[in-house]
């Protein structure tokens, strides 16, 4: 830089790395879930997406927080996808944490699993599925 000249300065990217992370804050609505996923399994209100992956073309996982009670929705979800034909199996090897394995329509197999409580004690659940 010669002698006297002033540094030229970018605006910070921090107002659009603030922006990016209040959107993904949003909670989620049922119009915004992939199209793979169950209409059956209706997520919370306060439901914050972690992470969406579509590996292929018949693998897909969902991972979100919520402050709700995970046993009473992989309840809730679990009786709404046998009332729609679904097939259910609790799985009690989780650890100790809630969770079943589901088929039926277009699911192959599938799994809905409740992690462990971290940061604050936010549900965190995530949802496996081999799509046919």
């Amino acid at each position: 830089m010669p002698r006297g000249a002033l540094p030229t300065t970018r605006p910070p990217a921090r107002p659009v790395l603030a922006l990016a992370l209040c959107l993904l804050a949003l909670p989620v609505l049922a119009a915004d879930m992939p199209d793979w996923w169950p209409a059956q399994m209706v997520m919370p209100e306060d439901s914050q997406i972690d992470d969406v992956r579509e590996i292929g073309s018949r693998i897909r996982m969902l991972a979100f927080r919520t402050d709700q009670d995970a046993e009473t929705l992989l309840k809730d979800w679990a009786d709404r996808l046998e009332a729609a034909g679904y097939t259910v199996d609790w799985n009690p090897s989780n650890h100790g944490q809630p969770s079943f394995e589901f088929e039926g329509e277009a699911v192959l197999n599938g799994q809905a699993v409740s992690t462990r409580c971290h940061e604050a004690c936010v549900t965190r659940l995530q949802v496996d599925m081999t799509l046919e």
